[in-house]
């Protein structure tokens, strides 16, 4: 069964809160262990096994997609502090090391036959 979930907030603060009654921060800001708990449930809805850096982990890539490979927009939506950390999100979206290894292995090749 899934719980309502969290009540988007208007103004400055967090992002999402909490509606829930008992124990909460006091300021209703949802804590770690109940956003990993939503996105869990709405993945198993759908089939999917899913977790909350997961979904930034998704967002980085496809950003990285729809702007062939813009280190620069994607590491400011990222937040990341250096264009490197996001570069390594990069290498899941296309298999640099693998084409690399492969130019490698063609050039032995090709110098063996000779």
């Amino acid at each position: 069964m899934i719980v309502p979930g969290p009540i988007q907030g208007t103004g400055p603060g967090p992002l999402f809160t909490s509606h829930a009654f008992g124990r909460q921060r006091p300021d209703k800001r949802l804590v770690a262990a109940s956003v990993w708990k939503i996105v869990r449930q709405y993945g198993a809805k759908v089939g999917v096994r899913a977790w909350p850096h997961g979904l930034r982990h998704s967002a980085i890539t496809e950003v990285l997609e729809l702007t062939n490979g813009n280190i620069r927009a994607a590491q400011r939506f990222a937040a990341h502090s250096t264009p490197a950390i996001t570069g390594r999100y990069d290498d899941n979206r296309i298999d640099i090391a693998g084409d690399m290894a492969g130019l490698l292995a063609k050039r032995i090749a090709d110098a063996r036959k000779k």
